[in-house]
């Protein structure tokens, strides 16, 4: 499983490689008994990898 940043969206994802190709799933989080999804704040790196750019709010995201 691999951490996925879209573009053009605010919310975290999951990549997953299944033999009948790549699947995506939005990121969640229980509270207060209700799920939530991850999203992505603060200041976006040019590149995950590197991570450079990214502030400490993105870090924490």
């Amino acid at each position: 499983m691999a951490l996925e940043l879209k573009a053009s969206s605010q919310w975290w994802y999951a990549r997953i490689r299944m033999p009948e190709g790549i699947r995506r799933f939005p990121l969640t989080r229980k509270s207060a008994g209700f799920e939530e999804r991850l999203a992505v704040r603060g200041r976006r790196p040019s590149s995950l990898k590197t991570m450079e750019g990214a502030d400490r709010e993105f870090m924490d995201s």
